[in-house]
C-alpha cells in the first residue's frame, strides 16, 4: 500500500511565497505596460498639441481687412462749415467730446461758435499729420478763423479721413494690432492686476489661481472668479473656443503649458492684448486694446491715463457687464477694483490710485463712421472686386482713399 509522504511546513511556505512571488511579477509588467502605452499616448498627444499649438501661433493670426476712407476733411477761413458739421466729422472719427480741455489727442471741446481740438496724428495720400491742437471759430455758417494754442492764425487746417466702410472677411472685427513695445507698461500692469498677478511667476498654469477661484465660487454658490491664466485665455481665445465643457478644459491647461514652454511671455501678452474681445460696435466686434481705446476714448492707448487703462482692462472679464457707454457706474467701480488690486500689489502708489479714481469718465461718441456714403462705398466695392481676389481685400489691409 502506497502512502504519500508529509509535506513540511517549509516546502509549503515556499511555494507560497513562490506564488506570490510570480503573481508580483505579473502585476508589476501589467503595470510596466500599462505605464509604457499610457507615456507613449501622453507623448503622441503632447507632440501633437504642440505642433498645434506651434502652426497657428506662428502662423497670421488675424485678417487685416481693407477699408474705404473719405478725402480729409480741409478747412480755411471763409468756407462754409458750421460747429454742427465740424462737431459731427469729429464724432464720427471716434473723438470724446469734453466739457473742457482738449488736453490729448482725440478731444474736443464745443463752445458757442467755437471748437477746440486736438486733432490725433493720422496719414493720407501725399499728407502726413501730426497731433496738433487747433480752434477753430465760427460766423453763422462760415469759419473765420483757424489758431494755434498761441493764437496764431493759421491759413487751412486738415481733419483726418473718416472711415466710411469696411470690407470683412466671414469675421466681423476691429482690431489695430500692436508690438509688445509700443503698449505702455502701466496698462500692462492694470491687465496683470486684473487677470493674472503672478503672471511672469507660473509656468501656463497657476494652481494658487484656481484653488482661490474654486474656494470662492464654492463659497458664493456660483462662478465668481476664474483662475484662468493669460495663457491659458489665449488658447481658448485661439484655438477652443468659449463653450464650457471638460474636453475643452482638458486640452486647455496642457496648451497653456505648452504655450508658455515654447514662447517668451513677452510675446504671449502681445497676442493676449491684441486679440482680446471689448465688446461691440453694431455687428463688429472690438478686439484688441488699441482698437478698443480709439473706441471708448476716441485716443490711442498710449494717450489714456492710469485710470482708463485700468477701466479697458477691467472690461476683459465681461465686456457688456462693464461696458461704459450702457453701464458707467458698473465700469467705474470695476476700474477701482483694478486700481485697488494695483496698490495691493504694490504696483500703483494710494495717492496715484486716488487720483485715478477721481478721474472723470471721458468717453468718445461711440461712433466711427462706417454709415456714410453707402453708394460710393458700394461702387468702390464693386471696383476693388473686379481688381483684386476677395482674400486680399480681405487680409492685406489696403486702404482705399
Amino acid at each position: 500500500m502506497a502512502t504519500r509522504k508529509p509535506r513540511s511546513k517549509s516546502g509549503t511556505r515556499k511555494r507560497r511565497k513562490g506564488r506570490k512571488r510570480s503573481s508580483g511579477r505579473r502585476w508589476f509588467g501589467l503595470l510596466a505596460r500599462v505605464g509604457v502605452i499610457g507615456a507613449v499616448v501622453a507623448s503622441a498627444v503632447a507632440l501633437v498639441l504642440w505642433v498645434e499649438v506651434t502652426r497657428t501661433f506662428e502662423s497670421r493670426l488675424w485678417t487685416d481687412p481693407s477699408t474705404i476712407l473719405s478725402a480729409p476733411m480741409r478747412l480755411e477761413p471763409g468756407v462754409s462749415a458750421t460747429v454742427d458739421t465740424v462737431a459731427a466729422r469729429l464724432d464720427r472719427s471716434g473723438y470724446a467730446r469734453l466739457s473742457d480741455g482738449a488736453d490729448r489727442p482725440g478731444t474736443y471741446v464745443r463752445s458757442a461758435g467755437r471748437i477746440d481740438v486736438h486733432l490725433r496724428e493720422a496719414e493720407a495720400p501725399g499728407v502726413s499729420l501730426p497731433t496738433r491742437r487747433r480752434t477753430f471759430r465760427f460766423r453763422g455758417d462760415t469759419l473765420v478763423e483757424i489758431a494755434d494754442p498761441v493764437g496764431a492764425t493759421r491759413a487751412s487746417e486738415v481733419i483726418e479721413p473718416e472711415v466710411l466702410a469696411t470690407l470683412y472677411g466671414p469675421r466681423q472685427e476691429d482690431r489695430r494690432p500692436l508690438a509688445f513695445d509700443m503698449i505702455p507698461e502701466g496698462f500692462v500692469r492694470a491687465v496683470l492686476a486684473a487677470e493674472d498677478a503672478r503672471y511672469f511667476d507660473h509656468a501656463g498654469v497657476d494652481p494658487r489661481a484656481i484653488v482661490r477661484a474654486t474656494i470662492a465660487n464654492l463659497r458664493s454658490g456660483e462662478i465668481v472668479q476664474g483662475g484662468s491664466t493669460v495663457p491659458q485665455q489665449t488658447v481658448k481665445n485661439l484655438y477652443l473656443g468659449h463653450e464650457r465643457t471638460v474636453w475643452r478644459k482638458l486640452r486647455e491647461i496642457p496648451m497653456a503649458l505648452i504655450l508658455d514652454l515654447r514662447y517668451p511671455k513677452e510675446r504671449i501678452l502681445e497676442v493676449y492684448l491684441n486679440e482680446v474681445y471689448l465688446g461691440q460696435r453694431g455687428p463688429v466686434a472690438v478686439c484688441g486694446a488699441e482698437s478698443a481705446a480709439r473706441f471708448y476714448f476716441g485716443r490711442s492707448l498710449r494717450d489714456l491715463r492710469p485710470g482708463e487703462w485700468s477701466m479697458l482692462a477691467g472690461m476683459i472679464r465681461s465686456p457688456g457687464r462693464y461696458n461704459p457707454f450702457a453701464h458707467p457706474e458698473r465700469a467705474r467701480a470695476r476700474r477701482d477694483q483694478v486700481l485697488a488690486a494695483q496698490v495691493r500689489l504694490g504696483w500703483m502708489t494710494q495717492e496715484d490710485a486716488a487720483r485715478a479714481r477721481s478721474e472723470p469718465l471721458r468717453l468718445a461718441s461711440g461712433g466711427g463712421g462706417y454709415s456714410r456714403a453707402r453708394y460710393v462705398a458700394d461702387l468702390v466695392r464693386a471696383d476693388l472686386r473686379r481688381l483684386y481676389p476677395p482674400e486680399i481685400l480681405e487680409r492685406e489691409g489696403l486702404e482705399v482713399h
